[in-house]
């Protein structure tokens, strides 16, 4: 349903948009709503050459100073406050605690609605485990702006619980499924493991890289960059089968499209370390689900749900070497198990997918 009155919506990311596969989908689906998207985010690489496409929505990149850390923050917060101050939306939306103050203080001063779409469980993310001044003023942060929103939308079931029970608001389940797609024929699947998103710790990259001294006949692809690369790339220079590991840098969605189809298993380990990660249900999840692709993921409750569902997934029960090479090797070695699961994420594929998605979004940003 189309708003009669074309309304401007203002989102706030502090990702790169050109690679952030939810940003796109979602401007897709308002914009062909009948609303006008306008996105904020920041330009990771200074030399990106990637353009975005001006006729789905309008855009703008920070190029920042600092790169990470509270510096980041604070810098990207103060230039987003008076980015905001300086225009008119009939909605401003914040994805994540990182970009919610500024777009508190100017609905505020514009007494205009607030939107939050929390792809984290952001007061839990690893980052802030043990580091518990930092934590106590995100928590406070999200204490104080939460209440305030009109509406607020996260990506997984446990997550949204969560704020019901400590805010006592309706929360919007809007799942990380990808667009549908045609697969291309022509794409050989290859025996490749294939990681895509964020290079951070606790991602079971490091366990991934040293599996595969004993997974001879295999690669690793590494799509994605982050602050943890460095590291990865040690360990992968300090095992002996180093050419089968590959880091291929980041990717657009249409890039990584082609890239995942061409794998045969798709890595997506989280070490449990803070209920972010627990209560996760990761995009490249059924981004590998929707390629063909069999995920390796942790038996976590919203993986474990869909797994009872549809049977199309790996799941190990802790981030161990051993048992991740363990249950891979079982399904490689019985190619019956394999296309079993192959088959069943055909089923799921056509299940979940973003187009499932799209009236419930829409009608979010039409109720507010």
């Amino acid at each position: 349903m189309k708003p009669s009155v074309k309304k401007k919506i203002l989102i706030s990311v502090t990702n790169d948009i050109a690679y952030d596969q939810r940003m796109q989908k979602t401007a897709y689906t308002l914009q062909k709503s009948g609303f006008e998207v306008h996105i904020v985010g920041r330009l990771k690489d200074r030399d990106s050459s990637v353009d975005l496409d001006s006729s789905i929505f309008t855009s703008h990149r920070f190029q920042m100073f600092f790169q990470r850390g509270k510096f980041f923050y604070f810098e990207y917060n103060l230039r987003l406050f008076f980015y905001l101050l300086k225009r008119n939306a009939d909605i401003y939306c914040a994805v994540d605690l990182d970009t919610i103050l500024p777009n508190y203080l100017v609905s505020k001063i514009k007494k205009k609605p607030l939107v939050y779409d929390a792809h984290e469980y952001y007061t839990e993310v690893p980052e802030l485990e043990g580091r518990i001044f930092e934590k106590s003023i995100w928590k406070w942060l999200e204490k104080l702006t939460l209440p305030a929103c009109r509406s607020i939308y996260t990506v997984s079931n446990s997550i949204a619980l969560r704020f019901e029970s400590e805010y006592r608001k309706y929360i919007e389940v809007i799942y990380n499924y990808p667009l549908r797609s045609i697969r291309n024929s022509q794409i050989v699947k290859e025996n490749v493991i294939l990681y895509q998103g964020d290079l951070n710790e606790g991602r079971g990259l490091e366990i991934a890289i040293s599996a595969m001294d004993d997974l001879y006949g295999w690669k690793l692809w590494i799509v994605g960059d982050g602050y943890h690369k460095g590291v990865l790339e040690e360990i992968a220079n300090g095992i002996q089968n180093t050419d089968s590991i590959e880091f291929l840098g980041r990717k657009t969605p249409a890039e990584l499209k082609i890239l995942t189809q061409k794998a045969k298993f798709g890595i997506n380990l989280l070490e449990n370390k803070g209920l972010n990660y627990y209560y996760s249900l990761a995009n490249k999840f059924f981004d590998y689900i929707q390629a063909g692709v069999i995920p390796i993921s942790m038996d976590f409750p919203e993986y474990r749900r869909i797994q009872d569902q549809y049977n199309c997934s790996i799941l190990i029960p802790s981030l161990d070497k051993a048992l991740y090479i363990k249950a891979l090797e079982e399904v490689i070695a019985n190619e019956n198990k394999y296309h079993d699961l192959l088959r069943n994420g055909d089923i799921a594929a056509s299940f979940l997918t973003w187009e499932n998605q799209e009236e419930k979004l829409s009608s979010i940003y039409n109720n507010v």
